[in-house]
């Protein structure tokens, strides 16, 4: 539904008044039935398959590596589920509510000597990269997801390249979407040779999309030191729990 003010002339021709300037008048609300009553169903041809082509100026091919990148995001726009961005935007599937389905497909520059590819890849809630924060090298791929209850134990080094010198301490900072950063979930650790291993625990309430920033101290005195955003990063309920939940609500529903 869309609400609109009923004078739609009285800024006259500016498309785009001065901020601050008053709008007077009643408003109305309008649904999609109202515009079909107006002008009536849409007819015509419609469209089920649509081409696009990303563009790559480069002096060389470009790598597998970068090739990668675009193959990966093909792959994601037609996943039904796990690609929710960091303030809810989820995937097509989910956003027309399960009734449009898309799929993708690679076209070879070639079409009768090329392969299409057929690399599976891992495109809902793929883990983090052991050198996505910079500064900072993880031991090995950070989940995107934990459930409730469990603990994200995070353990690497300081990557001397990007942040040279000596580092006392560490603050890991979770700040949920929509929530104040006062709330936010902060941890700090010592980094002994480089080293540090922390774990971050996430209680049944503060379920929800975070982002997760970390800061170097020099010492317990210093100013903290930005490293890098990774987001999102999401909190999930307990799926035995939400069973149990559903089990309990059908035994009350009997009940009744």
């Amino acid at each position: 539904d869309v609400t609109v003010f009923t004078n739609q002339a009285q800024f006259g021709s500016i498309s785009a008044p001065a901020i601050g300037t008053k709008v007077v008048g009643d408003r109305r609300t309008l649904t999609i039935n109202d515009i079909r009553a107006e002008l009536g169903v849409r007819k015509g041809s419609s469209f089920s398959e649509w081409r696009q082509a990303f563009v790559v100026v480069s002096e060389e091919l470009i790598s597998q590596r970068e090739m990668d990148y675009f193959n990966f995001f093909a792959r994601r726009a037609e996943a039904d589920h796990g690609t929710r961005s960091f303030d809810g935007y989820g995937s097509f599937f989910e956003a027309t509510r399960g009734t449009v389905s898309l799929s993708t497909d690679l076209i070879p520059l070639d079409p009768l000597d090329g392969e299409r590819s057929s690399e599976p890849m891992t495109v809902a809630y793929p883990p983090f990269g052991e050198r996505d924060w910079r500064g900072l090298v993880f031991d090995s791929p950070v989940p995107s997801r934990i459930e409730s209850g469990d603990l994200l134990r995070l353990t690497g080094r300081i990557d001397p390249e990007f942040l040279s010198g000596d580092y006392k301490f560490l603050v890991f900072r979770a700040t949920r979407y929509g929530s104040s950063p006062s709330s936010a979930v902060a941890l700090q650790t010592t980094v002994s040779g480089g080293r540090f291993s922390v774990s971050l625990g996430f209680a049944e309430g503060q379920v929800g999309s975070y982002a997760i920033d970390m800061f170097v101290f020099v010492d317990a005195e210093g100013e903290p030191i930005s490293t890098s955003t990774v987001t999102p990063f999401f909190v999930e309920r307990d799926v035995w729990q939400t069973s149990l939940d559903v089990s309990a609500d059908s035994e009350r529903t009997m009940v009744q």
